[in-house]
């Protein structure tokens, strides 16, 4: 197995989610969608750009991309942009946050749980197709 590969449905899965997210963080300003539907689709986000180019096992990057998620929200308590010196970018703040939120955990699992729903529902269509065949 390639570790290296290049997927052309994550690639756009993950080009879609980031006009999506590029949508919310512009333009809508409401309290449910930016905040809780813009963590739960970066999840996803990441989780489809590492496997748009590495071949990995996906239960594995979905837990990974779930760690690092958490990680970040983790070091937005101690505003570690603000430690870093970037809080003057507007950029990096919102790329990497500035606002910790206990909910924000929530939202990140809730991604998780989305990516590894829609992989077992893809891997009962490959396997109901698979049979279907033989």
């Amino acid at each position: 197995m390639e570790l290296v590969k290049f997927n052309k449905f994550y690639f756009i899965m993950s080009v879609v989610l980031f006009a999506v997210e590029l949508f919310i963080a512009f333009c809508v300003h409401d309290s449910f969608i930016r905040p809780f539907g813009g963590d739960i689709l970066v999840v996803i986000f990441i989780y489809s750009v590492v496997l748009s180019f590495f071949e990995f096992e996906k239960a594995m990057v979905a837990k990974s991309v779930l760690v690092f998620s958490f990680s970040i929200e983790f070091l937005q308590y101690f505003d570690y942009v603000k430690l870093m010196g970037f809080e003057n970018n507007k950029i990096i703040s919102v790329v990497l946050g500035r606002n910790f939120e206990w909910l924000d955990f929530v939202s990140y699992y809730t991604g998780y749980l989305l990516i590894l729903a829609a992989e077992k529902m893809n891997k009962n269509l490959e396997s109901s197709r698979s049979s279907l065949e033989n």
